[in-house]
């Protein structure tokens, strides 16, 4: 027979009569029960020590008292004394009043209720509280062999989450797929409360304040010794009957009904998870509790009483309570659509908490999209963390967050193919996008696949690698060669549009058959945008392709929409006085046949760009310097041109030999012109050394005119920033207002080259302080930039956001020594994205200078979150400051959420602060 202890029943037993304890005898139980609450107290929380299992959360009661324990015994002594005086009072105190309010609602005027029977409620207001805050200021984290049970009304589960709950989460707002089907719905159950239990918060839950109405503890009817265990008895009443014995009052008769009614096994379950859905708030606790001792066998039944909104909260924290046996079932409960039975089981599988998880990891493959959905949404609220690159993509695919698969690039390739190859039609589509999204490394795998696929997923399949683009277009033209993929082939081509036509035409050269034919179907489909790459093609010197494009041009009937597409067909038809005739718009399509191969059409083309002697044609004039077969033709048209052709001429210094190297130094010596200083100063960057060191004498006899071409040069390594600054010093003073512009240009090294130019030049800042900083900057001199204090912090914080990182970190360390007063303008600079991090970073080397700004700065919406990361960085100094704006009805919150960042760094100041009478 099964021994259970008194408080089996669940419920504290009431007073037994009304009399009045003596005065002694109150200091009396007082004392002992003091000593009780001592001596469980060291227990509460400890690590390694065991849990007790209990069948009543009233055994949790010393864990209730916390750090503050002996403020409640203080409570209840004061109350006793403010009770002794009130002698003169004519109304007697009654010593226990029913915690059940009469059918009518209607509560007695004096509002009394005895201490024990507040203490039977304690299990329902405690609902609110997932952790109780041992004395080390740490929670207490349940058992894992007893997960907590959360034991709560539904009108306590409806009711609003607090302005400062909802302020926290939202610190850290969750991020989702916007593109997707609506998720299913996130399940509405109580949060765990922020904090640990105060004195004033427990005073609420057992309903004392601080009105002398209240009874204090002399009036309360104790029971003289300590409650013995009662045994079921063998009591062989119908199993309603013992539910009604449930509800008694006296505690032994409810233990000895818990025992019989979980003796009874499977038989009990029905009328008890009756009795759940109509049982008052102390029987429904005995209710629950018999259910947990029968185990598994109830399990069935509970899952079946989640549908029923008035049952659904005992029997998901009797779910809870059973644990481990439970997870299957409620596993399984997932699938189907009754959202009620849904609610329950992810409630009760998040409440068991770890032991539910190996459960839910196998389920994120479960055949049901309700299950995977409902186990993936679980075990993230449960703050499971995949082993590896699998198990994420697992949980994603089941949780059907597509873009974040897709981040997982090639790794998530396979278990997508093997989703388009389940029978499972609902996430096809989904998975087929995402492999789109993932992008180059999904084609192989996907054209695999294209070979086994039926007809019925082949379009999807398709569809991805339409999605892919580029480089699926190689893959797709391969497939043309497969009868039974040639038209999905050819429609994805002509989805992906004008990316594929270069790639078809250039396959028309290696292409024939039914395969070329399809080809040539794909780009008239593609219609108006494959006649770029249709045109750009006649230029090839193949005749073939040449041949091929203009079939199916005409085939289009394609007629040219500008002169250049006529220029293109003319040359085609070699007909070089008309292109003459064009002028400058047959320009671009005759340089292109300059580099064709048939040296013939080659000079035509030389001739004709000479005759129309536009600079566009300079370039290729000037390549075909090199070439013997076209070169006269190429230096006849340079000269016809005339100054234009200097520069190009010059670049043939660089990179031609013999013949070439003889043709440009003619036609330059036919030309040389102050128009030729780009094509020096190039010669300046790449040239040999003896074309190096005469490009730099040519360029100082220029003199003013080559200097904003130099000054670009001393940005570069090398020769070229070697002869720049050669040349700008031999320039002399004509130099030096393009060079002191140069101070103030975006690239670091042109800054530094130009202040080097000007400290050779004995140059020395004559427009005052501001001038003198940006010189100083330009040469990175930060020690003396910091000298010059204020002034040059709005200099410095223009550079904050500079490529050079030596720059960067130079100016980082320059404001963070002048320190404060740059700090105003470090915490605009927290509202730009792209300077967001230096400006943090120096806020936090500045310290404790930056603190008051930074606070102030809290009442900036665009600036609070910002400011609250750097002063949690800036650590210990930034507490201090904080503690006072804990109180401010808007940034309070943060200001909290800093502390609790802070961690340790902010507890010196928050126990100064408790001994502060004004903070």
């Amino acid at each position: 027979m099964m021994v259970l202890p008194v408080s089996a029943g669940g419920c504290v037993p009431g007073p037994g009569d009304d009399r009045s304890p003596s005065q002694t005898l109150r200091y009396l139980i007082c004392a002992i029960f003091g000593i009780i609450c001592l001596l469980l107290l060291p227990g509460a929380g400890v690590p390694g020590m065991p849990a007790v299992e209990s069948v009543c959360p009233i055994v949790a009661l010393p864990g209730l008292f916390g750090p503050n324990g002996s403020s409640l015994i203080r409570h209840w002594i004061k109350r006793d004394a403010e009770e002794s005086d009130e002698e003169d009072d004519p109304k007697p105190r009654v010593a226990g009043v029913s915690v059940e309010a009469p059918p009518d609602g209607h509560v007695p005027a004096d509002n009394r209720t005895s201490v024990l029977v507040r203490l039977e409620n304690v299990p329902d207001a405690l609902q609110r509280f997932d952790v109780l805050v041992s004395p080390d200021g740490t929670a207490a984290a349940p058992s894992p062999a007893e997960p907590p049970v959360d034991f709560a009304s539904p009108d306590e589960i409806d009711a609003p989450v607090s302005a400062e709950g909802a302020e926290a989460e939202g610190v850290f707002p969750d991020f989702s797929l916007p593109d997707e089907p609506p998720s299913l719905a996130s399940d509405d159950l109580p949060a765990p409360y922020p904090g640990s239990l105060s004195d004033e918060e427990l005073m609420q839950i057992l309903e004392f304040d601080d009105d002398a109405s209240s009874p204090g503890i002399a009036e309360l009817d104790l029971p003289e010794e300590e409650p013995v265990p009662v045994t079921a008895g063998g009591d062989e009443r119908p199993v309603e009957s013992l539910i009604n014995d449930l509800g008694s009052d006296d505690a032994e008769v409810r233990g000895r009904a818990v025992g019989a009614i979980a003796e009874r096994g499977a038989d009990a379950v029905e009328p008890l998870v009756r009795a759940l859905a109509l049982a008052d708030d102390r029987r429904r606790w005995c209710v629950a509790e018999a259910l947990a001792l029968i185990g598994e066998d109830s399990i069935p039944a509970l899952i079946a009483a989640l549908g029923d909104s008035t049952a659904q909260i005992g029997a998901a924290a009797t779910l809870v309570r059973i644990g481990s046996p439970a997870v299957p079932p409620l596993v399984a409960a997932l699938a189907g659509d009754d959202g009620e039975v849904q609610f329950g089981a992810r409630y009760a599988l998040r409440e068991i908490g770890d032991e539910a998880i190996p459960s839910l990891v196998e389920a994120l493959d479960a055949s049901e999209r309700s299950i995977r959905r409902s186990a993936a949404s679980v075990l993230r609220e449960l703050g499971w963390k995949a082993p590896d690159d699998a198990g994420a993509i697992r949980y994603l695919v089941a949780d059907e967050a597509w873009l974040d698969v897709a981040d997982y690039g090639e790794t998530a390739v396979e278990p997508l193919i093997r989703i388009l190859k389940s029978p499972d039609k609902e996430v096809w589509w989904n998975a087929a996008r995402t492999l789109g999204e993932i992008g180059g490394a999904a084609v192989d795998p996907l054209v695999g696949f294209l070979h086994e696929a039926d007809d019925e997923i082949r379009p999807l399949a398709a569809m991805a690698l339409t999605e892919i683009g580029s480089p699926a277009v190689e893959p797709l033209i391969g497939m043309l060669s497969v009868p039974s993929l040639r038209g999905t082939a050819a429609a994805a081509l002509v989805k992906i549009g004008e990316p594929a036509a270069e790639a078809c035409i250039r396959a028309l050269d290696s292409t024939d058959g039914e395969a070329e034919e399809t080809l040539r179907n794909v780009l008239g489909a593609l219609g108006e945008p494959a006649v770029p790459a249709l045109i750009q093609s006649l230029t090839s010197g193949q005749s073939r392709i040449r041949s091929r494009v203009a079939e199916i041009l005409g085939r289009m009937n394609w007629e040219p929409w500008s002169d250049t597409e006529r220029a293109w067909y003319l040359i085609a038809r070699e007909e070089w006085m008309e292109l003459a005739l064009m002028g400058r718009p047959a320009v671009e399509p005759l340089i292109r046949t300059l580099n064709g191969d048939d040296d013939r059409v080659r000079c035509e083309a030389a001739a004709t760009l000479g005759e129309i002697g536009d600079p566009a044609a300079l370039g290729p004039l000037v390549d075909a310097l090199a070439d013997e077969a076209v070169a006269p033709v190429a230096a006849d048209a340079l000269v016809a041109i005339g100054e234009p052709a200097v520069a190009p001429v010059l670049e043939v210094l660089e990179d031609g030999a013999g013949a070439a190297r003889e043709n440009a130094v003619e036609v330059l010596g036919r030309l040389g012109t102050p128009e030729a200083v780009p094509a020096i100063v190039e010669l300046v960057r790449t040239g040999e050394d003896r074309l190096h060191r005469k490009a730099v004498d040519a360029l100082i006899g220029i003199g003013a005119p080559a200097v904003d071409a130099l000054i670009p040069l001393l940005g570069e390594e090398g020769d070229g920033q070697a002869g720049a600054t050669a040349a700008l010093t031999g320039i002399g003073d004509p130099a030096l207002e393009p060079l002191t512009g140069a101070l103030g240009g975006e690239n670091s090294s042109i800054r530094m080259g130009a202040a080097r130019v000007l400290e050779n030049l004995e140059w020395a800042p004559e427009g005052g302080t501001e001038q003198e900083i940006v010189y100083l900057i330009a040469l990175q001199r930060w020690p003396e930039v910091v000298s010059l204090g204020a002034p040059a912090v709005d200099l410095l914080t223009a550079r904050l956001g500079d490529p050079d990182e030596a720059v960067q970190a130079g100016v980082m360390e320059a404001l963070a020594g002048i320190g404060a007063p740059a700090v105003p303008s470090l915490i605009r600079l927290l509202g730009r994205k792209e300077l967001r991090e230096p400006a943090e970073e120096t806020l936090v080397a500045i310290g404790e200078p930056a603190v008051e700004p930074l606070i102030e700065a809290l009442d900036k919406t665009r600036l609070r979150k910002t400011a609250a990361g750097v002063l949690v960085r800036i650590g210990r100094p930034a507490a201090g400051a904080l503690v006072p704006v804990l109180g401010h009805p808007e940034i309070g919150q943060t200001a909290a959420g800093i502390f609790e960042a802070m961690g340790e760094a902010s507890f010196d100041a928050l126990v100064e602060a408790l001994g502060n009478d004004d903070a």
